[in-house]
């Protein structure tokens, strides 16, 4: 998992995954089992909505773009996380973000191979 936030509504995540619906499916339920047992002693009804969405992402451009929605775009209340959080590093590097910093906005840097844009 390279970044998650969680709010009263959603869930997104940035994961790699196989390239195997099949198998995400698999993944993805499992997670949705241990999040369940966690969260029931704290909620009523249903944790998770039926289905949910899988977006491969494209190229490294995409991943960054990716990463930074689910950082900062699910609003005051939501919980968030990164895998740099985890590593003591800032979550938006100047060099990968300068637009964050007062530069201009990136552009495509490779394929970003086996990453899943997640949405719960």
């Amino acid at each position: 998992m390279l970044a998650v936030a969680v709010s009263a509504e959603h869930v997104h995540a940035l994961v790699e995954l196989p390239n195997d619906r099949g198998r995400i499916r698999e993944i993805i339920g499992r997670c949705k089992q241990y999040g369940t047992r966690a969260a029931r002693p704290f909620m009523l009804g249903e944790v998770w909505a039926d289905g949910g969405e899988f977006k491969p992402v494209r190229d490294r451009s995409h991943q960054l773009n990716v990463y930074e929605y689910i950082l900062t775009r699910q609003g005051p209340w939501a919980w968030t996380w990164s895998y740099r959080d985890e590593l003591g590093l800032e979550r938006f590097p100047k060099h990968l973000f300068p637009h964050l910093h007062g530069g201009k906005r990136r552009h495509s840097q490779g394929p970003a191979s086996g990453r899943w844009d997640r949405r719960a």
